[in-house]
């Protein structure tokens, strides 16, 4: 599930869910964090090369991606 932020049209966080447990939320500067499964799950590629996010532990990191979800503007809906 891709969040957008629709005042500038930028995506804020990329969220993965897993249907075997585990999750993984992504941000586009490739910053990340997650469960060790979804760690696993999430794959970065180069050329025809496949890497899990896990193998970058330099990019695990929740403050970022807490930051990303902080600029989240949430608005009720008004009943119709």
């Amino acid at each position: 599930m891709l969040l957008w932020d629709t005042a500038s049209g930028r995506c804020l966080v990329t969220l993965y869910q897993f249907t075997g447990g585990g999750w993984l939320t992504l941000t586009p500067e490739g910053r990340y964090t997650g469960e060790e499964l979804g760690k696993r799950q999430v794959t970065l590629a180069h050329g025809w090369a496949r890497y899990p996010v896990a193998m970058f532990p330099l990019f695990d990191d929740p403050e970022a991606v807490r930051t990303a979800l902080a600029s989240l503007r949430l608005r009720r809906r008004r009943p119709r």
